[in-house]
């Protein structure tokens, strides 16, 4: 029999020296996450310059993003917490997320989509370029 439990996971690090968590979305969390990321994305149908049988252009899908960074700001902003001495955890403003350098961003944001069984949107592109 599966066993499940309701307690979200918690991976806890440090930044600076500073505890800070990442936890679990919740679905309405990841919901907005995912919205989120489809307003960032474009999709267009473009030529491959290639006609088929029957002498109609042959078109293919070609998907990118307009703004990773938001996506981005919005699922560290929905997860990560600042955790003070007490052991309380609050929310880490956007702000100072975004005042990050790209290389700490870039690791909890990969932390975060693996935490939160979420697929990173180069892997999106990446699965859409496979289709085409």
């Amino acid at each position: 029999m599966d066993e499940y439990v309701t307690i979200p996971k918690v991976v806890p690090l440090k930044i600076d020296g500073q505890l800070y968590e990442l936890r679990e979305l919740t679905v309405a969390g990841q919901t907005k996450y995912l919205k989120d990321l489809s307003k960032t994305m474009e999709i267009r149908m473009v030529s491959t310059g290639e006609k088929d049988a029957s002498g109609e252009e042959v078109l293919r899908k070609d998907v990118h993003f307009t703004s990773l960074t938001t996506v981005q700001d919005v699922l560290l902003q929905a997860c990560l917490f600042r955790v003070d001495d007490a052991g309380k955890g609050t929310p880490v403003p956007i702000e100072t997320i975004r005042g990050w350098g790209v290389t700490l961003v870039n690791k909890l944001v990969a932390k975060a989509t693996e935490l939160n069984d979420l697929e990173r949107p180069e892997d999106v592109l990446a699965q859409e370029a496979e289709k085409n």
